[in-house]
């Protein structure tokens, strides 16, 4: 029987501690319940995800992206896709890709494929 389970996500990369903690400011006003990690090859900078579920990211948000001239590489849309089948197709909601066009940024995928025994 086939599984397939897809997440879309928002994510910023590559902050800097006192912009993270300022995120982490707007973060609270908000309402954004985000995952935070470190960047793997370097860990004094940060990376904040949060489910598009939940909620999209606002004007204010985007404000911050701006005002710290966060390059349209380190933001955008993520994709997570875990399926037991090899060829899967996915369709991004129009809330997504609608949010995109207007802010660009990037658009990641991560794809774990799961055998079925």
């Amino acid at each position: 029987m086939a599984n397939k389970k897809i997440k879309f996500s928002f994510r910023i990369v590559n902050l800097k501690p006192k912009v993270f903690d300022q995120f982490c400011k707007l973060a609270i006003i908000e309402k954004i319940y985000y995952r935070v990690g470190r960047l793997w090859n370097n860990k004094r900078r940060f990376v904040v995800l949060w489910p598009l579920s939940h909620k999209m990211p606002s004007q204010r948000v985007i404000n911050f992206i701006k005002k710290h001239q966060i390059s349209s590489g380190d933001y955008g849309i993520y994709i997570s896709l875990s399926a037991s089948k090899k060829f899967e197709q996915i369709k991004i909601p129009q809330n997504i890709l609608s949010f995109y066009r207007c802010f660009g940024g990037q658009i990641d995928f991560s794809y774990i494929f799961i055998e079925e025994r």
